[in-house]
């Protein structure tokens, strides 16, 4: 089986989609570019915007493919509630209250672990994305 390094210098691959925690998305997302590759990141891509930053300078010097996999936002569900926005269905709001709730009895789960990204960049995301349908 191939280690990581491995499979980012094969030059049968083109593309790598990086799902470890989030604490870990810059490094191998910049690992990945700077060996050629495009990227699927798994969201929540990057924990500071300086993060960001960095990744964004990189992709300005190549040419590669950067996306973040928050593929709900492709979901027909997302398309109708943006159109019940737009047409004022729904009316104007001023406040979106988000409620995420399961059981964490795994003291191992990264999403209770904040130095790996915890629960609020790996699911707390979502709830700010809906601001963006508006």
């Amino acid at each position: 089986m191939k280690n990581n390094d491995d499979l980012l210098n094969d030059s049968t691959i083109d593309t790598v989609y990086i799902p470890p925690p989030n604490s870990l998305h810059k490094k191998w997302t910049v690992k990945a570019m700077e060996a050629g590759k495009h990227v699927l990141l798994e969201k929540l891509a990057v924990l500071t915007e300086e993060k960001m930053i960095e990744i964004k300078r990189l992709l300005k010097l190549i040419t590669l493919f950067l996306m973040e996999a928050f593929m709900y936002q492709f979901h027909s569900q997302y398309k109708r509630v943006k159109e019940l926005f737009e047409s004022d269905f729904i009316g104007n709001h001023h406040h979106i209250k988000v409620h995420f709730s399961w059981l964490l009895n795994d003291p191992n789960n990264i999403r209770l672990h904040q130095e790996l990204g915890g629960a609020m960049w790996d699911v707390g995301c979502y709830g700010a994305f809906i601001h963006l349908l508006n």
